[in-house]
Order: C-alpha cells, then structure tokens, then sequence
C-alpha cells in the first residue's frame, strides 16, 4: 500500500511526498481532496528540499505541490490533471532526460519546467529539443522558478526553439570607457530590441536601465538576451520581466530574471579562457572547452573541490532564508515572520550564519593556497569561480572587484566601499554576504591604513608648525587620499598645509578631482595638488632618466605609498624606496606599506576576486626596506591583524 507523508504548508495547501510510486498518480490527487481551482504541480526530485522550496515559493497561490521522490514506473502517470511538472536531471536508476521522454510519450500537452545541474548548456539544449517548457540551473532560486512555474500553469508555454530573432544575438556596441562595460540587449516575444545599462546583479538576475521600456511590462518573455559585464560578455537564451520602476517619463529600471545566468557566464569564461594559460584546453572551444574543462578539473585534489561546495552550501542556505523571508512580506511589504524588518534579518541571519562561513573559507583557504601558483593555478580559479560567482557576485562590492571599470583592482571605488556602509545590496542576501567581505581582516587592514594614514598627517603638520614653516605632504600611487578629505574635515586640526596626490590612473585624478570639488573652498592654508605619474615614470626619475614623471620642486615633511608595493617587484620596490626617500627634507618621514602573508582571504582574492598581489611577510619586508636605505632605522609596524605592515623611516 502506497503512504503519504503531508506536511501542511501556507495558505491552507499540502505538501505531499510520495514514498512509492506503483499507483496511479490521479488516484493520488484524489486522495488529497481533487479541487477543480487548484494548480497541481508535480515536483520529480529525489531531494525532499527542493520540493519544500518550491512549495514555500508559491505561497500565495492557489497551486498544491506534489513531490515524487522515486522514480515513476514506465505508464503508471497519464498527467491529465497535472497542471506542470518540475523535474530534475540527477536521478537513481534512469536520469532527468529519460524520465522526460517518458513524460512526452504520454503527454505533449503538460508543461515542464527542467532542472538542470551548474547551467551545464549542452544539457539543457537537449531538455528544450525533447520537449521542456524551461530549465532553470542549480542552485534554483525561489523567485524564478515561481514566475516560470505561474507562466506556464497560466498556458503560455514556451516555444522549443528560440525564434530567428531570438537567435540571432545583437553585437555589444562600445562603451565610452574602455574598461567599463554594462550593456544589455534583448528580443522582446514580438521581434522588438530592447537595450539598457545594467544597474546592478541579483544571483540570478539582473537590474538594467532602460530608455525604451515601453515596449515590456512585468511577466513578459524575453529572448536572445546579451549583455556583457567587464571583460565577460554573456548570452542567455531566455529571461523573464520580473519587475519595472519608472525613473522618469523617458527612463525606467527594469529587473530580468535569467535562471541560466550563472551557467552561461561560466561557458563564456570558459570560452574565453584566463590571459597567459599555457595548457592546451584553452585552445579549444565550445562543447569540446567543456568536455575538457570536466575532465581537467577532475585533476583538482578532492580536498579544494569539497572546500567550494562547503562555502557554496553555507551561502545557498541563506540565499534560501533570504528568499523565504522576502516572500513572506505582506502586500504592504511587512515581514510576516519573527524579524521586525529588514534589517534585523540582516544582523540575525549574519550573527547565526558567519561563524559557519568563515569556518568554510579557512577549509578553502587552506586546501587553495597549494593551487595558486601550481600547474593547475587556471583550473582552481575557473572551478572555484564557477560554482561561487552565482552566489557571489550579487555582492556590490565583489561586483565592483570583478568588473574592474577603471582596468584595475583596488580602484576608488572599491575602496570607497570598503570605508561605507557594509550592509549594501539589492536584497537581504546581498547585505548579509557583503558585510561579510567587508568585515574579513583584508578590509579591515584598509581601515587601518586610513587611520594610520591620517595619524601621519596630523604629526607631521604639528611638527612643521612647530619648526614655524607650512607642512608640505606627497602621497605617491595616491588614489583619492581618503586620509587627506578626512583630515581636511577635521574641524579641530591645523590646516598650514600643501598637499601633493600623485598617480597613475587619469580616471582616479579625475575621480579625486571631483570628490575635491565638493569641499568648495578648502579652508584657509589648505592646498591640493593631483598629478599624474606611473610607476615607470618614478623608476626613470630615480636613476634621473629623463621622462614626463612628476618631478617635485621641494622637500617634503611626510612621503608615504600605501598600496603601490603589493604590485612591485623587489627590485622596483628598492628603486622606488629610494627616490621617495630622496624627496624628504630633513626629519621628514617615509610611509611604505605592503599587505602580509598573514592576510585571511588570499587565496579567495586570487581565485575568486582576480585580485592578486604580491604578499611579504612582515619579516621580508622589513629586510627589504631596510637594504633599499641601509643608512636609516626602519621602524615597523603592522595593524591589529597583522595583515599590512608599515615601514617608518625619518630622515
């Protein structure tokens, strides 16, 4: 006799699991009360999870979920009172794929929504020629496969094949910079192109800014979708209009869900492969990349690929209680739950979750760091970034890493979130991982930096007041000089000072320029100063090679460069150690700074991040200051976690 396990679940609809499955499956719809209202939605996962998920995404509805956690008979099932079926591809016994062509003998009228595995394309092709209405890759997200589930109970079911229009894929014009990259384009169910900007990711979506929004509305299909996103241009088949904002009469801001999205931004870094690979897979393209790919990162010790599934595990159970609570909002947008409001999700869910992270990023860390400079360095981060940029990358910060718009890590902008508001991002889930970034010990380190930075500042304008002359401060590879708009509103501090901001970047000087800008006036005695200058340009200019770098006409109380060396050779470090030193009048201080060996995350910023320096331990850089000015005392000193060390030295 066949038994079923109910489990009540929200507005008054059950939750039936199926142990067996030798009955007929209307008899088992009769014998939950048959209710001509009701959407049934057969759920064919082994995973009693995902059927939960489902059923607490479509609270609200009238729809009743069914799961069947074995595999049916061969012509036990004729469908007809099944309203749309979700099946996966993992399987006992036969897979996903036969179980549909099964499904399709009996029936070619009941929708199917496929599940396919990491976005795998050549899987989920197949599923659409057999007769899938959908797929959506693993890991699922509540939301999406909710609107796909209600389209296609709704009757408006997919077409197998995209149309022509929906194949052929707009070019992805130029932006105005180089680097930075955003656009976004698609095909509208009528043949329309509609294009935008992207605002902003979700885990499997997208914000985009749109001038012609008229031509979509909420619920609406969209096909041939292309966008692209730093150096990573992607292509998607299929997204759905989730929710539309107007901005102005011309403008509106519109979110696409794209259940693929993760598995074809895998393909297409894939496909492009990483600058300087030397295995012969990335020669190859396409299905043939893939096959490689799988087979090659079998190569991959089993210690490092259970260590990114962990982290993967940790942020998909709160990416899934992030969901749950945002679908438990009333009308009004009230959490129904026990949290008073969003952020109190946010600190609880933080509090409850982060020792379990960080406890799977030490297991990462600790089975990656091998891998980093290893034969199989490119393989560690394509497999690493697979499986985590679906979870990742919604984080606004990360986004920011990744995307690089100005062509280089560690820009103003990133920084800039480093010393804001942590608890940024689109949903809860978006906060809650990206407090965690920006409360690991790297970030922290940078905080510091500012800090101590500033503390320099304050010294060495009181020590030039004392010895009655204006303080006159260089900051090399100088960024936006937080440090110096901080001391600038201090209201309480000497301002008898010149300031010089030297870098390399025109972007940055413009950025700084314009952050300078909002101050007005400087107050009395105050100057600043933004020049350009690149690394080689010091290099000539300490062995006086002459070049276009800056060329100071003066002496200085205060030189310091943090951030510079993590990126220079040793022996570009001691060139450059020395001109700085050289621009000190007497009793001025030199500041140098180097992130350690000590830093937390380092295999997660090289991997993950594609932020890679070059660490030295406090010890090595201490040496190595120290052989640069043999003639001078070299103080160190690290912050609280030891993860940047600073080298002091008075002339």
């Amino acid at each position: 006799m066949k038994k079923d396990h109910k489990v009540t679940g929200g507005a008054g609809r059950d939750f039936v699991s199926n142990s067996r499955s030798s009955s007929q499956f209307p008899s088992e719809i009769e014998s939950v009360g048959k209710n001509t209202t009701t959407e049934r939605v057969l759920v064919i996962d082994d995973d009693p999870v995902v059927g939960r998920m489902i059923e607490k995404a479509l609270e609200g509805s009238s729809a009743r979920v069914l799961q069947e956690f074995g595999i049916p008979e061969y012509g036990a099932y004729d469908f007809q009172d099944v309203d749309c079926i979700v099946l996966d591809y993992m399987m006992p016994v036969r897979n996903g794929i036969e179980i549909l062509q099964e499904i399709r003998a009996v029936s070619q009228d009941v929708p199917v929504l496929f599940l396919t595995g990491f976005g795998d394309p050549d899987l989920a092709e197949k599923s659409l020629a057999l007769g899938a209405n959908r797929f959506v890759a693993k890991p699922i997200s509540p939301v999406a496969v909710k609107a796909m589930i209600e389209e296609l109970v709704a009757g408006t079911r997919s077409e197998v094949a995209p149309s022509e229009s929906a194949r052929t894929t707009p070019p992805v014009r130029q932006s105005k910079s180089a680097h930075i990259s955003r656009q976004f384009f698609a095909v509208t169910d009528s043949g329309e192109l509609v294009e935008g900007e992207i605002v902003r990711f979700g885990t499997r979506s997208a914000v985009v800014e749109m001038s012609n929004s008229s031509e979509i509305s909420a619920g609406d299909s969209l096909n041939g979708i292309s966008f692209r996103f730093g150096r990573i241009q992607v292509e998607s088949s299929h997204g759905i209009v989730r929710h539309l904002e107007s901005l102005s009469d011309e403008r509106s801001e519109v979110e696409i869900l794209v259940p693929e999205l993760w598995g074809v931004v895998e393909r297409s870094i894939s496909e492009r492969g990483d600058e300087g690979a030397n295995t012969d897979g990335f020669n190859l393209s396409g299905n043939e990349r893939m096959g490689w790919l799988e087979k090659e990162q079998q190569m991959l010790p089993a210690d490092f690929r259970i260590a990114v599934h962990e982290l993967v595990g940790v942020l998909q159970v709160v990416e899934q209680d992030g969901t749950a609570y945002e679908l438990s909002k009333d009308d009004n947008g009230e959490p129904v739950q026990e949290f008073r409001d969003d952020a109190d999700f946010v600190k609880t869910t933080s509090e409850r979750y982060a020792p379990l992270f960080w406890s799977a990023m030490q297991r990462f860390e600790a089975a990656a760091k091998p891998l980093l400079r290893g034969e199989h360095s490119s393989l560690a981060k394509e497999y690493a970034r697979k499986h985590l940029y679906p979870l990742a990358l919604s984080s606004p910060f990360l986004s920011r890493v990744v995307e690089k718009p100005i062509g280089v890590p560690g820009d103003y902008g990133m920084l800039g979130q480093i010393l804001g508001n942590p608890l940024e991002g689109y949903s809860v889930y978006d906060r809650v991982f990206n407090s965690w970034i920006l409360g690991c010990g790297a970030a922290a380190a940078y905080r510091n930096r500012v800090n101590l930075l500033h503390r320099e500042i304050v010294a060495s304008v009181g020590k030039a007041s004392s010895e009655g002359h204006k303080a006159e401060i260089l900051s090399m590879a100088s960024g936006v000089a937080y440090e110096v708009q901080r001391y600038i509103e201090s209201p309480d501090q000497g301002k008898d000072v010149d300031f010089v901001l030297v870098d390399f970047s025109p972007e940055t000087l413009e950025e700084a320029q314009r952050q300078y800008r909002t101050y007005g006036a400087f107050p009395e005695g105050v100057n600043v100063e933004l020049h350009q200058s690149s690394v080689i340009d010091l290099a000539n200019a300490s062995r006086q090679v002459k070049g276009e770098g800056y060329r100071p006409g003066s002496k200085y109380d205060l030189v310091y460069c943090a951030g510079l060396f993590d990126y220079l050779s040793d022996r570009l470090v001691t060139k450059v150690s020395q001109y700085l030193f050289g621009l000190l009048r007497p009793g001025g201080k030199l500041v140098l700074s180097n992130y350690t060996t000590n830093n937390p995350i380092i295999a997660w910023m090289t991997l993950v991040m594609d932020w890679e320096l070059i660490y030295r331990s406090e010890e090595d850089f201490g040496d190595l200051i120290q052989t640069a000015l043999p003639d001078h005392r070299v103080e160190l000193e690290t912050d609280e976690g030891g993860v940047e060390v600073y080298a002091l030295v008075t002339n």
